[in-house]
């Protein structure tokens, strides 16, 4: 048997430890975080509205084509955001008090990348982004799981002429997608009709909606 001492000139102890830490560091780089890609699922599960999305598309270059903006970027901070009283006469209700406001949170996006050309010029790095809020505690929970990962947002204005420009995603199945590993990842346990980008080169997705705004 050959002498493993004499190899490297370590104890064997030594060698084990030496080895165990090379083997968990291989681990811990070699693929995406498990507990990064819950916290994403997470994050983006508990801010999708209830009900068919308003908008939808039949595939990537599709969406990047119609939306108003496109960037590549990461969730940087989440802050209370809108709210207002949406269906007054259930304000009375004990049972409808929740449903009689619209809440919203801001989710504040640094950009790295602007896909194409766009009306909505991107002030500081900076894209506010508006999600749904369902009840007023789903604030800390946001605030606590926020995502790390860079992801492709594609984005309507919601702004009106006469008050500050803020976006929403086209839809929230379509409208974000994800960089694990260096490949696109869907959110999780929404049917969104893009199973063929789950899974695809993000960088190759990149251009491909890079070049689908181009032809706008």
């Amino acid at each position: 048997m050959t002498d493993l001492r004499r190899l490297t000139g370590l104890p064997v102890l030594a060698l084990t430890f030496v080895v165990a830490a090379a083997l968990a560091t291989a681990m811990s780089t070699s693929s995406p975080s498990a507990s990064a890609h819950d916290t994403s699922d997470h994050f983006w599960r508990i801010v999708t509205p209830n009900g068919m999305a308003a908008e939808e598309y039949v595939d990537p270059a599709h969406m990047a084509r119609e939306a108003d903006l496109v960037v590549i970027g990461r969730v940087e901070s989440v802050s209370k955001g809108r709210e207002w009283v949406a269906a007054p006469e259930l304000l009375d209700d004990p049972f409808g008090q929740e449903r009689a406001y619209a809440r919203f949170a801001t989710v504040m996006i640094r950009v790295e990348q602007v896909l194409g050309q766009t009306a909505f010029p991107v002030r500081k790095g900076l894209v506010p982004v508006e999600v749904f809020l369902h009840r007023p505690e789903v604030l800390d929970d946001l605030r606590n799981n926020v995502p790390g990962e860079r992801a492709i947002f594609a984005l309507r204005n919601k702004g009106a002429d006469d008050s500050p420009t803020f976006f929403r995603l086209v839809n929230h199945a379509q409208g974000v997608i994800r960089e694990f590993g260096d490949r696109a990842h869907l959110q999780a346990d929404v049917g969104s009709g893009f199973e063929n980008v789950e899974g695809v080169g993000f960088a190759i997705l990149v251009e491909s909606m890079r070049a689908a705004r181009a032809e706008e």
